[in-house]
């Protein structure tokens, strides 16, 4: 955890939709700033893969922070430590705070249009209950 005000890990969950691609954005772009560790997790009970998730490495080229064909090294050379993890659970809220008890983070950066596309997950609210319960 974060030392004062200094932001240490930031936690993206994904649910791979367009709006978690926008909200992925802004989590590198912080970790970019800040020097955090960028923690992204994606829950579900489907099988999903580690290379559904946005591309760092090419997110960094198209920013032109890196030269293209970069190795995983340049994403680290930029200060940043990217980790992507699949969780398996039914309910993404729970999987999430699972995740943050193991792994505490000092900011949350996602996506909460929770009543368009496939954010809906199951139709339940994920920002709020994860916004109550996170600091728990």
């Amino acid at each position: 955890m974060a030392n004062g005000n200094r932001i240490e890990t930031i936690f993206h969950p994904s649910d791979f939709s367009a709006a978690s691609e926008v909200a992925f954005a802004h989590a590198l772009k912080l970790a970019l700033a800040t020097g955090a560790k960028l923690r992204m997790l994606h829950v579900g009970s489907d099988h999903k893969q580690l290379d559904d998730f946005p591309g760092v490495r090419e997110t960094l080229e198209r920013w032109q922070l890196i030269p293209p064909g970069s190795p995983k090294s340049a994403v680290a050379a930029l200060g940043i430590d990217v980790a992507k993890v699949v969780v398996r659970d039914d309910d993404p809220v729970s999987g999430c705070l699972r995740y943050l008890e193991e792994t505490p983070a000092d900011l949350i950066v996602l996506a909460v249009h929770q009543n368009e596309g496939k954010m809906r997950w199951l139709d339940k609210s994920i920002g709020k209950p994860m916004a109550r319960r996170a600091g728990e």
